[in-house]
């Protein structure tokens, strides 16, 4: 009976310690889970680890570490400051971002030149050149997601958004077909992709135009009673541009010294002063009349 029950007094004690092992593990497991997440190589860092990868390479032909060696040199231009905003986006004023897939287009046909000098150099070079096009996806694929998710303030743009979309998707389907193969001509319709979806986004962004200022010709004019006077309306929007096509709504201040219709035909009955006034879009602007 003694025996027994030290028996299950042992397995008791070697099943408490099995639970505490896996009850320990438990959030370590969801904090490497978390890790992973959060250590996802960002573009940028894609390309600083491919230019630290080249720098271990010691080729044994001059030719080939010159090649090498103009390689790092065009990724490094392609980290320049000045065309990224962050580590997943890249600088869009005047399309400078481009610039980015231009030097790492570059860089690639420098490596595509070394394994051809010397093949041996291929196993080394092929993951670097993988690196540098995976980059250049997420660039892309980021930047359609950007253009996806940004709102489209004038409809009048819809279909422009919706088309240059497409267009980066397409292009998009392009590059994954000539990634392994082909990957300079890869990287070119990435370029290509983000290019069509930066234009989508910045299409989206375009305001509706809005009527802001309103000038009523003549500004101001002089009439004898019984006298008219055509008056013309011009509307202007935020950029200060004339806008086509707005109705405006005619009246007069005093319609005593005159009245106006809904054309801007304007008679004068009375002696004395009044403005005219063409509104559009809760927006008014004015001409003064003195009958004399």
């Amino acid at each position: 009976m003694k025996n027994k029950t030290n028996k299950i007094f042992s397995i008791a004690i070697t099943a408490i310690m099995l639970l505490s092992v896996l009850v320990a593990m438990m959030p370590a497991t969801a904090a490497t889970g978390e890790d992973v997440e959060e250590s996802e190589l960002s573009p940028k860092s894609l390309k600083q680890d491919a230019i630290i990868e080249l720098e271990t390479i010691n080729a044994s032909k001059k030719s080939v570490q010159s090649q090498i060696d103009k390689s790092i040199w065009f990724i490094n231009k392609s980290l320049d400051d000045k065309l990224w905003i962050d580590d997943w986006h890249l600088n869009s004023t005047t399309m400078l971002g481009a610039w980015v897939f231009n030097m790492e287009k570059a860089a690639i046909r420098k490596l595509e030149v070394a394994k051809r000098i010397d093949p041996t150099v291929g196993e080394e070079l092929g993951p670097v050149i993988g690196k540098l096009t995976e980059a250049d996806d997420m660039l892309a694929t980021t930047a359609i997601n950007d253009a996806k998710n940004t709102s489209v303030q004038n409809q009048e743009y819809q279909k422009i958004v919706d088309r240059h979309i497409t267009k980066a998707e397409k292009e998009i389907e392009k590059a994954h077909r000539y990634r392994e193969d082909k990957p300079a001509l890869a990287i070119n319709h990435f370029k290509l992709a983000w290019i069509h979806a930066q234009i989508a986004i910045k299409s989206a962004e375009i305001p509706e135009l809005e009527v802001t200022t309103i000038e009523v010709f003549p500004s101001e004019v002089t009439l004898n009673v019984t006298e008219t006077q055509q008056f013309i309306a011009t509307a202007f929007d935020q950029y200060n541009a004339t806008m086509p096509d707005v109705t405006f709504v005619w009246s007069s201040s005093n319609i005593t010294v005159g009245t106006v219709n809904e054309t801007g035909f304007f008679t004068a009955l009375y002696t004395g002063t009044t403005l005219v006034n063409a509104t559009a879009d809760d927006v008014t602007g004015t001409a003064t009349v003195i009958v004399a």
